[in-house]
């Protein structure tokens, strides 16, 4: 088994790799893992939205209303992401000092038009 991890990571860099928006190849990625023959790989990895997540990672920056110091806060309390801004209760955020009532009105918008798209906050790290 150990033998084909190096063709799984080969695999994927060639998806990533690829000369085509990055809605592309993440769309390419998750059908290849999806129906891949590692998913032992794919499970050691946290599964495909792990891989992806690694690969192209979100970002809260674009978040509109909201001070780079909420932001920043934000992140440190590792609230990067659109799945865990939304699993974070309303009160946890009201805590966060820079959100009240209206930015987190914003912020609660924000994830639903973020969910609409789900890649639309990504940002491509891939280095060719």
């Amino acid at each position: 088994m150990a033998q084909q991890y190096l063709p799984f990571l080969k695999a994927i860099r060639e998806i990533v790799e690829l000369e085509e928006p990055m809605k592309s190849r993440i769309d390419k990625l998750r059908s290849m893992l999806i129906t891949c023959e590692w998913q032992d790989y794919v499970t050691k990895h946290g599964g495909i939205e792990m891989i992806v997540q690694k690969l192209f990672p979100r970002s809260i920056r674009p978040m509109p209303k909201l001070k780079d110091d909420a932001k920043k806060e934000l992140e440190k309390l590792g609230l990067e992401t659109l799945q865990k801004l939304t699993l974070t209760t309303d009160k946890q955020l009201l805590s966060i000092k820079g959100i009240g009532p209206a930015k987190l009105k914003a912020i609660r918008e924000h994830c639903v038009d973020m969910a609409k798209e789900r890649d639309a906050d990504r940002v491509d790290s891939i280095v060719r």
